[in-house]
Formats: C-alpha cells, sequence, structure tokens
C-alpha cells in the first residue's frame, strides 16, 4: 500500500444531523405492502454510473473505528440511518475491499451479498417508502487505495483518508454520491505506540470527546452539517496542533506534521483569512433554510509525499498539493512527538 510522508492543506467540515424513526407496520400478512423494487446501483451518474445508491437517502453517518498503525488493520461499524424513498426489497451501498462480517436492518439480521464494488443488503422485512430505517455494517481488513493516490492512505506513522471523488467507499460503506449528503459521528479507537505515546486522530467537524483507556486512546468527532461522503476524513498520526478561532469567530483546529510546522509557519496566519473568505463566498450561495448550527472548521497541512511501500527501495518523492476547504483534516506524520499543543 502507498504510503505518504507529506503537505496537503485540507479544509473544513461540518454538519446538521438526521433522525430515525421507530414506528414499526404491523405484521405485512395484515397489512400488505405495495410492490417493492431493488435498489438502483447508482444514481444515473454519466461520469460514476455505478457510484451512489438509489431508493433511500442518507441522513446520517456513525462510524466507529479501531485501527493499528503498527498494521494498517481496520475494524469498523458503520450504522447509517437513512429515509426509504421508495418500497425497497434490497438497497445497495457503495463498498470497495474489505471483509464484511455481518449487516442488520433495524436491528434484525440481514442478508448481504457483495458483486466488485457494490454490498446488496436485503432487510428481513420490506422498507417502505418514507419510513426511516438504520442499516448496520460490521467490517474489518486493510483498506486499499484506489488508483494509488485515493482512499486510505498509509503514512509513515498512521494513515489518512482521502475520498474525491469515490474514495471514501474503501473504509466505510454508504451512498458515495455526493448529492447524497449527510452528518457524521466519527469514533475512532486507536493503541498506543510502543512508548506509550497517544497518536492524534483528526477528522471532520467538531473533537467531542476523547477517552484515554489506558493502553488506547479514543476519540470521537461531530460534524452536524449535511456534506457529501469524499469529505469524510479521518487521520491518525502524530500532530502539532494549533486552536483558536478566525477574525469571523470561525473555530479552528490546525494539525500539521511537526517536522513541517516550522516551513509552514505562515499557515496559521493564513488559514483563518482563507477560512473566512470562504464563509463569506459561502454565505452568498442560496441553500435551503435550516435551523442555526455551530459550525467548526478544521484544517490540517499535510506534506504531500508518497512513502515508497514496505518492500520498495526507491526514495519518496513529492508528489502534489491541494486544498479542499469543505472538509476536516489531517496532516502528516512525525516519527517523533514534538510542539504538541498551542493556542
Amino acid at each position: 500500500m502507498a504510503r505518504i510522508t507529506g503537505p496537503v492543506t485540507t479544509l473544513v467540515l461540518v454538519a446538521a444531523a438526521g433522525c430515525t424513526s421507530t414506528a414499526r407496520h404491523p405484521d405485512e400478512t395484515d397489512n400488505p405492502v405495495p410492490a417493492a423494487e431493488r435498489g438502483a446501483a447508482g444514481v444515473g451518474d454519466r461520469l460514476f454510473p455505478t457510484l451512489g445508491n438509489g431508493g433511500y437517502d442518507v441522513t446520517h453517518y456513525d462510524l466507529k473505528l479501531e485501527y493499528a498503525p503498527s498494521t494498517n488493520h481496520l475494524k469498523g461499524t458503520a450504522v447509517i440511518t437513512a429515509r426509504a424513498t421508495a418500497n425497497l426489497r434490497s438497497f445497495n451501498l457503495d463498498f470497495a475491499g474489505m471483509k464484511v462480517r455481518n449487516t442488520k436492518v433495524d436491528n434484525s439480521g440481514a442478508a448481504f451479498s457483495r458483486a466488485k464494488n457494490e454490498l446488496t443488503v436485503t432487510p428481513a422485512k420490506t422498507l417502505r417508502k418514507g419510513d426511516s430505517f438504520r442499516a448496520e455494517v460490521a467490517y474489518d481488513g486493510t483498506p486499499r487505495t484506489i488508483d494509488g493516490d485515493e482512499g486510505w492512505i498509509e503514512t509513515d506513522d498512521g494513515s489518512t483518508a482521502l475520498g474525491q471523488p469515490v474514495g471514501s467507499m474503501v473504509w466505510f460503506p454508504g451512498n458515495h454520491h455526493p448529492c447524497d449528503k449527510a452528518s457524521y459521528d466519527i469514533t475512532v479507537s486507536v493503541p498506543k505506540d510502543e512508548s506509550g505515546d497517544p497518536y492524534d486522530v483528526v477528522a471532520n467537524g467538531e473533537l467531542v470527546g476523547r477517552k484515554d483507556e489506558g493502553d488506547r486512546t479514543t476519540s470521537h468527532w461531530r460534524s452536524k452539517e449535511p456534506a457529501a461522503s469524499y469529505l469524510a476524513n479521518v487521520s491518525v498520526g502524530y500532530f502539532q496542533v494549533t486552536k483558536g478561532k478566525s477574525a469571523g469567530g470561525v473555530p479552528l483546529y490546525i494539525a500539521m506534521d511537526p517536522r513541517e510546522a516550522k516551513h509552514t509557519k505562515q499557515l496559521t496566519r493564513l488559514v483563518p483569512r482563507v477560512t473566512d473568505w470562504a464563509a463569506q463566498i459561502s454565505a452568498r450561495t442560496p441553500s435551503p433554510p435550516r435551523a442555526p448550527s455551530w459550525t467548526t472548521i478544521p484544517v490540517s497541512a499535510m506534506p504531500w509525499r508518497r512513502r515508497p511501500s514496505r518492500t520498495s527501495t526507491r526514495r519518496p518523492t513529492r508528489n502534489c498539493w491541494c486544498m479542499n476547504w469543505r472538509t476536516s483534516g489531517s496532516a502528516i506524520r512525525s516519527p517523533r512527538r514534538s510542539g504538541r499543543t498551542s493556542g
């Protein structure tokens, strides 16, 4: 698997949440369900014909992950809250790689099958149009990259997830077309390193909790504003973290590789200005009315150098620089801890 060591500026993110309905219908023998269909494997995008899925709309992802940097092994449970837009006897999720252990719908066991990047889930009962439901998928394995530069990227001290345009499907199942936006809770548990030091975990939205559990730490990030799944990010490594607010009052969380921080001092001055500029542009864009919410804008800088694979003898080379202001982010990595937190 390709690794990186080096910058990127990622960006901001956010959040409104979805709700679920616990209402149950009478037994279908007493109240027959109209003809049900299989959810479409794709939304008709001419560039990505199998990306996204039909028959439902996701409102929230609750992702609980356990990650081991030493082996690049990921274990996850994704709880997806959605609303059916058709009567469904089955529905699809975009998911590439790793092993699916089991699936549930509304806490009941559900059958599943896989074909390429499609995971088809068949609930015990038909999902009725308009109903909210919760799909749960348990999985594990080594997440991969797509074309080497997208997906789950292993670094010299952890990993980072790069989703645009389709890479998020390698680390969590979902409806991965950008037209289906949702809010996120991302909880990541990581063992401490050999010296007993905890790894830093950066994800989307606001850091709402971090718990030391002895030999591991668990971080919980929450993004309340709906966002496309390619913006979902998790980065694990050693970061120099700066917290603060922009002149416009936007909370900032800037995470940088300590090795690169001394070369990017201007970033902590530039990010607040760019953030306020982007917020002004966003405010001018018409959008559906919604309740006000407190929004965080995590930002990070990553030295963007590819690390060779474990068996490669080639030296890392600088690859690219990118910025995506709508996702919260991460940075790349240091083998040593230094200059931990300021602000």
